[in-house]
C-alpha cells in the first residue's frame, strides 16, 4: 500500500536484487482494497473474518498474470514459533506468574494503554484454556465469555482438541500454543484464506513448510531452539542468514495487514451501519444486538481496538444477506 506503515516492497526488492529474481511489485490503491472488502463473504462462501483476505485477494491477482503456480510459507509460524503468542505462553506459562498475576494486575492497569494491555494478558479469567486466552487478545478477537453473551449458548474453549500424540511427551506452554494453532488457526483461518484467494485467480498455491516429513521434524524440535531469546524463528532466520544479509531478516516481525480500522473508521463505517443494524442482526438471531450495539458505541468513543470484533460481525451478516439468502 501507499500507507509506508503497510509496506515491505523495499525489503521484498532487496532480497530479490539478491537473489537476482524476477522482481514484480504492485502498489495497491486503498480504493482496490477497500472494494474487495464489500466482496468478501461471495467469494469465500462463508463467514470468513480475517481481513487480510484482502491483500491475499490482491497479491494472488498479480501472481497469476506471471504464473499458474507459487509458493506459499505458510506454516513456518506455527512449526517454528513465530508469532509473539508463544512468548506470551512462555510468561504466563511460569508457576510464579500465575500465582502473582492477580497482585500485579490492578497495578498494571494505573499505567499508559501499553500497560494496561499486559494486563489484560494477566487476566485469564475469561476462557477456560490460556491458548485461547493470549489468541483471543494478540488477534483482537471475541473471548470465551465475550462469545458467550453474544450468543447466549455455553461455549467451553476447553472443548477444543489438539492433535493426539504418539506417547506420553509432556508439552511446554509454548507447544500446547504450537498445536493449537496447527489444528486450528492454520488449517481453518489460514490455509482456507490462501486457497479460496487463489483459486479464485486460477493460481495453485503449494505449501512446502507443510510437507509432512518437515512437519514431524519440527514438532520434535526442543521449543528452545524456536524462540530464542527475543528472536522468534530462530532456526528459520540462523538458516536464512547463510543465504542472505542479516539487516533485512533482524527487524520486528510484520504481519500481512491492512489499514483496516481506519477504513472502518471511514469509507467504510457504512458497513457497520448497513450489516449489522438491529434489523439484520434480528433477522439472523445469531448474536444479541444490546451487545453489539455496547461495542459499535465504544468504537466510535474512540476504542479503535474493536475493530477486529465488528469486522468479525459484519462478516457474519454479510454472508448471511448476501450469500445465505441469495
Amino acid at each position: 500500500f501507499e500507507n509506508n506503515h503497510y509496506n515491505e516492497s523495499k525489503y521484498a526488492r532487496e532480497v530479490a536484487e539478491i537473489l537476482n529474481s524476477d522482481h514484480h511489485e504492485l502498489i495497491c490503491k486503498e480504493e482496490q482494497a477497500m472494494e474487495l472488502a464489500t466482496r468478501i463473504a461471495p467469494i469465500y462462501g462463508e463467514p470468513f473474518a480475517d481481513s487480510s483476505a484482502i491483500p491475499t485477494l490482491l497479491v494472488s491477482e498479480m501472481a497469476r498474470k506471471n504464473a499458474v503456480v507459487a509458493l506459499s510459507g505458510d506454516g513456518g509460524d506455527e512449526l517454528f514459533m513465530g508469532y509473539h503468542n508463544y512468548k506470551w505462553a512462555q510468561f504466563l506459562g511460569k508457576r510464579t506468574v500465575s500465582k502473582t498475576g492477580p497482585y500485579l494486575r490492578p497495578l498494571l492497569e494505573l499505567g499508559g494503554t501499553q500497560w494496561k494491555r499486559r494486563a489484560e494478558y494477566l487476566d485469564t479469567s475469561k476462557s477456560t484454556l490460556l491458548k485461547t486466552h493470549i489468541f483471543s487478545l494478540t488477534e483482537k478477537m471475541f473471548s470465551e465469555v465475550e462469545v458467550m453473551m453474544l450468543t447466549g449458548r455455553v461455549f467451553r474453549a476447553s472443548d477444543l482438541k489438539r492433535p493426539e500424540l504418539g506417547n506420553s511427551r509432556v508439552l511446554s506452554p509454548m507447544e500446547e500454543h504450537s498445536f493449537i494453532d496447527i489444528g486450528t488457526y492454520l488449517k481453518d483461518d489460514l490455509l482456507v484464506k490462501v486457497d479460496r484467494a487463489s483459486m479464485y485467480h486460477s493460481l495453485e498455491v503449494r505449501v512446502p513448510m507443510l510437507d509432512h516429513r518437515l512437519v514431524e521434524y519440527a514438532l520434535n524440535v526442543h521449543h528452545n531452539l524456536k524462540l530464542n531469546g527475543s528472536e522468534l524463528k530462530h532456526i528459520l532466520k540462523e538458516l536464512l542468514y547463510d543465504y542472505l544479509p542479516k539487516n533485512i531478516f533482524d527487524r520486528p516481525k510484520w504481519g500481512f495487514a491492512i489499514p483496516m480500522v481506519n477504513w472502518l473508521q471511514t469509507e467504510l463505517y457504512y458497513l457497520i451501519e448497513k450489516y449489522l443494524s438491529e434489523e439484520n442482526i434480528k433477522e439472523l438471531g445469531m448474536v444479541d444486538y444490546n451487545v453489539v450495539l455496547e461495542i459499535k458505541n465504544r468504537f466510535d468513543a474512540g476504542e479503535t481496538e474493536l475493530y477486529s470484533k465488528l469486522w468479525n460481525l459484519i462478516q457474519l451478516h454479510q454472508w448471511h444477506k448476501e450469500v445465505h439468502l441469495a
